[in-house]
C-alpha cells in the first residue's frame, strides 16, 4: 500500500502526527473552555409571611425575588437560572424528570422566624445598654459627692462597685445577645441532583450554602439520587473532578473498544472486490454476530475499571447489560460505516472521537455553543454517559434514559450495513445469489 505512493510515503508520519493533535485539541476543548452558565434551578416557596407594624411583610418571597432578579441582570451569562415552581408535587415530578440540577425550597415560618430572630436580638442589645447604665449610675453619684479623705475613699469604694456592677451586667447583657442570635430560625433547604450531572451537583453543594450564609441565612443541603457510588462519591465530595473522571472512566475505554474492535471486524471478514452479494451479507452476518462477543468483553472490562480504578460500587447486573448494548450499538454504527467505505468509516470516527468525547460528562450548559447545537444531539457518548448516571445513581436498569437513542445509533448503523451489501461492487461475478 505504502509502495504505491512512492516518495509521498515519507509525508504519512508528518500527517499522522497533525491529525492525532487536531483530534487531540479538539477532543479537550470544550474541557479546557468550561464556563457553567444557565444551570436550570427551581424555586419553591411555602413561606406564608408575617404581620407587622407596617403591614404583611414575606422574607421568603423577598429573598426569592433578589436571587432570581440577580440572575436576570446577568443577561444570560449568570451561572443558575431560576425557575419557580408552584408545588411540591410539580418540583418532585421535575427532578424525578432530570428537568433540574436542583432546587431551593424556602420553608414554612421562614418570615416569622427571621422577625423573631431579629425581635430578639434587638431586645438583648436593647437589655445590655440599660443594664450599663443602671450599673453606671452609682458610680457616677459617688464621684460627684467625694471630697477630703474620708469622701474620696466613700468614692473609690463606689466607684469599684459600679465597676463590678458594669461587669455583672455587661456580662449579663451578653449572655442575653448570644442566645438571642442562637435562636432555632427556619432554615433554606437546597436540593441538588447527582444523577443530573455529579459535577454540578458538588460545586453546587459549596457555592449555593457559602452565597446564602452570606446573607445571613442558615442552609440545609440535601442530595438526591446520590446511589450506590462507593468512594467515587466520596472522593466527588472533595474534588469536583472525580465525579466527572469515574463516569470518563467508563464512557472513554468503552467507546475506544466499541470503535477499534468495528475496525478490526471490518477489516479481518472484508470481502474482496469480486465477493458476490450472499458472500457480502453473509461476511455482515459474522461480523455482527462477533461484534455480540466483543462488545460484551468490553462491557466487562469498563465495569473492571469503573470498579477497580475509581472504587465504584455501581450494581454489575444492569451496569454490564446497559453497556453491552451500548457497546454493540456503537460497534453497529462503525461496521455500517467501515463496509459501506473506509473513508466515511474513518470520518465518522474521527468526528465521534473528537467532538463527543466530553459530552458525557460535562453538562450540556457548560458545553461551548458549537458543541450545543451541532454535537451534544448525536454524539454516543452523550447517550452512554446518560445510561451510566441513570444505573450509578438512580438504580435504572439496563433499558433507561439511553438506551433509546443508542438504539436509534445501533439502527443508523444496520442501515449502513445494508446499503453496504446490496450496492454492487467493481469486479462483481456475474453469478450473484
Amino acid at each position: 500500500m505504502f509502495e504505491k505512493l512512492g516518495k509521498r510515503k515519507f509525508a504519512v508520519p508528518l500527517l499522522v502526527a497533525v491529525i492525532i493533535a487536531c483530534v487531540m485539541s479538539v477532543m479537550f476543548y470544550p474541557m479546557a473552555n468550561m464556563e457553567m452558565k444557565g444551570l436550570p434551578f427551581a424555586v419553591l416557596s411555602f413561606d406564608e409571611g408575617v404581620e407587622g407594624p407596617q403591614g404583611t411583610v414575606n422574607a421568603g418571597d423577598a429573598l426569592v425575588e433578589n436571587v432570581t432578579a440577580a440572575a436576570d441582570a446577568g443577561d444570560g451569562e449568570s451561572p443558575i437560572a431560576w425557575t419557580q415552581v408552584g408545588s411540591q408535587e410539580e418540583l418532585d415530578e421535575a427532578l424525578e424528570n432530570g428537568e433540574f440540577y436542583g432546587a431551593l425550597i424556602v420553608p414554612e415560618g421562614f418570615s416569622a422566624g427571621q422577625m423573631a430572630a431579629k425581635q430578639a436580638a434587638v431586645q438583648a442589645a436593647l437589655a445590655q445598654a440599660q443594664a450599663l447604665a443602671t450599673a453606671q449610675a452609682p458610680a457616677q453619684a459617688a464621684a460627684a459627692q467625694g471630697a477630703g479623705g474620708a469622701a474620696g475613699a466613700a468614692a473609690g469604694e463606689g466607684a469599684a462597685a459600679g465597676v463590678a456592677a458594669v461587669a455583672g451586667f455587661a456580662d449579663a447583657g451578653q449572655a442575653d445577645q448570644d442566645a438571642a442570635s442562637n435562636m432555632e430560625t427556619p432554615s433554606l433547604k437546597v436540593v441538588v441532583d447527582n444523577a443530573k450531572s455529579p459535577l454540578v451537583a458538588s460545586q453546587m453543594k459549596a457555592s449555593m450554602a457559602s452565597m446564602f450564609q452570606q446573607m445571613g441565612v442558615d442552609v440545609e443541603v440535601e442530595t438526591i439520587h446520590e446511589g450506590d457510588a462507593g468512594s467515587a462519591d466520596d472522593a466527588a465530595a472533595a474534588n469536583p473532578m472525580a465525579g466527572m473522571m469515574s463516569q470518563q472512566l467508563t464512557i472513554m475505554p468503552l467507546f475506544l473498544m466499541s470503535f477499534v474492535g468495528a475496525l478490526v471486524l471490518s477489516r479481518v471478514f472484508k470481502t474482496g472486490a469480486g465477493a458476490s452479494r450472499a458472500e457480502r451479507w453473509k461476511s455482515l452476518a459474522v461480523q455482527a454476530a462477533y461484534a455480540v462477543a466483543v462488545s460484551l468483553v468490553a462491557s466487562l472490562c469498563a465495569y473492571a475499571m469503573l470498579v477497580w480504578v475509581a472504587g465504584s460500587g455501581a450494581a454489575f447486573g444492569e451496569f454490564a447489560l446497559f453497556m453491552w448494548f451500548a457497546s454493540f450499538c456503537v460497534m453497529l454504527l462503525f461496521l455500517g460505516a467501515f463496509n459501506l467505505s473506509l473513508g466515511l468509516g474513518a470520518i465518522v470516527a474521527l468526528c465521534a472521537l473528537a467532538g463527543g468525547m466530553t459530552c458525557g460528562v460535562l453538562p450540556f450548559e457548560a458545553l461551548p455553543s458549537f458543541w450545543q447545537d451541532w454535537v451534544y444531539p448525536w454524539a454516543p457518548q452523550h447517550f452512554i454517559g446518560e445510561g451510566v448516571r441513570a444505573v450509578m445513581f438512580r438504580g435504572a436498569g439496563a433499558w433507561n434514559a439511553g438506551s433509546g437513542p443508542l438504539a436509534v445509533i445501533g439502527a443508523v448503523g444496520v442501515v449502513l450495513a445494508c446499503v453496504a451489501g446490496a450496492l454492487p461492487r467493481k469486479g462483481v461475478r456475474n453469478t450473484d445469489v
